[in-house]
């Protein structure tokens, strides 16, 4: 599978070696490798810690996904985040999201702003790299 990207307002979403189950002939749609491949893809991003995305705590605060240290609410630069993601019943592949990234002053960890409108981007970013190789549930 060739790498493919996906771009939505600031975010910017990488995949390499994205599995997917596809004929080759070429008026077929690629599809998910299981049914459930684009609800766990959505859960290993922003739940499960694979990528790193600073979440709201308690009273509405940022904390570090990692030494839970509050993040500052000041704006934040563009950058990069990634890794490798491992979902059931997939072979792993690479993820990496551009967009605004916060580094945690405690431990140094990048991950990126935790907002709503970061959130909405990077899904739609994702949407729209699955779109651009006819990936279909």
């Amino acid at each position: 599978m060739p790498d493919v990207r996906g771009r939505r307002g600031e975010a910017e979403v990488f995949f390499e070696d994205l599995p997917t189950m596809y004929c080759g002939l070429s008026p077929h749609a690629r599809h998910f490798v299981h049914p459930d491949f684009g609800t766990r893809l959505i859960d290993a991003i922003f739940w499960k810690k694979f990528v790193p995305l600073g979440r709201p705590g308690v009273w509405a605060k940022v904390k570090c996904l990692k030494c839970g240290k509050n993040l500052t609410k000041e704006p934040a630069a563009l950058g990069e985040v990634g890794g490798v993601l491992e979902i059931k019943d997939a072979p792993p592949f690479k993820i990496r999201i551009q967009g605004p990234v916060t580094t945690c002053p405690r431990c140094g960890t990048k991950q990126l702003k935790a907002t709503k409108e970061v959130g909405t981007d990077v899904s739609s970013a994702a949407v729209d790299a699955f779109k651009k190789i006819k990936l279909e549930p």
